[in-house]
C-alpha cells in the first residue's frame, strides 16, 4: 500500500536513496519551478566549505514580491531559528538547499512538515557550518501553495511543534 506523505516524506526517500549511495553532495529543488537551476554551480561552490548551503531570496530583492503574510512568517520563523540556533540566516524556509552528503544522515528529518526548520536548527545545534547564496525566487506562478488561508492557524502550532521536539529530543 502506498501512502502519500507529502514533501517530507519524498525528501527523505530521496536523502536516504543518496545516502546510501554514497552522495558527495545532494542538490534540493522544489519541483514548481520557482528555483532557477542556474544557481546551483553557485551553490555546490559554497558547499565546497560548508555541509548545508541555503538559496535565499532575502539576499536580493526577489523577496518583496511576496505576500506580506508571508513575509511576516519566514521572518519571524527565521528569526526564531537564528536565536535558538545561535546562527545568523535569512530565509529558514528556503527549498532550494545542497548538503553534503557526509552529513545529511545526522540532519535528516523525522516529521513530514517543516522539515526546512527542523533540519537548520539541528544542523546550528550540531554546529554544522551552514551557509547561504543569493538567489532570485519569483513568486510561484503556477499551482498551488499549501500554506491556505484556515492553515494560517495551524501553521505556527505545527512548526512550535517542530523546534520543541528538536531543542528537547535532539
Amino acid at each position: 500500500m502506498t501512502i502519500n506523505t507529502g514533501v517530507g516524506g519524498a525528501l527523505r526517500t530521496g536523502y536516504r536513496y543518496a545516502i546510501r549511495e554514497d552522495y558527495e553532495y545532494v542538490i534540493q529543488v522544489d519541483g514548481d519551478g520557482q528555483h532557477d537551476p542556474s544557481y546551483i554551480p553557485d551553490l555546490l561552490d559554497a558547499a565546497t566549505e560548508h555541509d548545508m548551503v541555503i538559496g535565499s531570496r532575502y539576499l536580493n530583492e526577489s523577496y518583496e514580491r511576496y505576500p506580506w503574510i508571508r513575509r511576516l512568517g519566514i521572518r519571524f520563523f527565521t528569526s526564531l531559528i537564528n536565536r535558538l540556533g545561535g546562527i545568523e540566516i535569512t530565509d529558514v524556509t528556503s527549498g532550494y538547499r545542497v548538503y553534503r552528503g557526509a552529513v545529511l544522515e545526522q540532519i535528516i528529518h523525522r516529521t513530514d512538515t517543516h522539515w526546512a526548520i527542523e533540519q537548520t536548527l539541528d544542523a546550528a545545534k550540531q554546529n554544522l557550518r551552514i551557509k547561504e547564496v543569493s538567489v532570485e525566487m519569483p513568486v510561484r506562478e503556477t499551482g498551488q501553495s499549501h500554506l491556505t488561508p484556515d492553515l494560517l492557524f495551524v501553521y505556527p502550532l505545527r512548526m512550535a511543534d517542530t523546534i520543541l521536539r528538536v531543542m528537547v529530543f535532539r
